[in-house]
């Protein structure tokens, strides 16, 4: 669950939504160190975000997103949105 804000958000929201699972996927310990893998992909996710040509200097998004390894369910946020 994204929620964009600033003039850009909706850019935000998307690029994240597109780009995260795709991050997560690239962990090779998601299933071993969930927590840490979440946070790699997360900076791996700003990090790329920081090299697009969106505007994030007033824009981004926050985001809610879970994670199921096994029979373990991770959530987790981005921003201030919590769950």
């Amino acid at each position: 669950v994204m929620d964009g804000h600033g003039e850009f958000g909706h850019f935000v929201a998307d690029f994240v939504k597109k780009s995260l699972p795709k991050h997560l996927a690239n962990q090779a310990n998601l299933a071993n160190d969930t927590p840490n893998a979440i946070m790699k992909a997360v900076k791996d996710l700003t990090d790329e975000l920081a090299g697009t040509n969106i505007n994030v200097a007033f824009s981004g998004t926050t985001c809610v997103f879970a994670v199921k390894v096994d029979n373990k369910l991770y959530v987790a946020n981005i921003g201030d949105s919590r769950c």
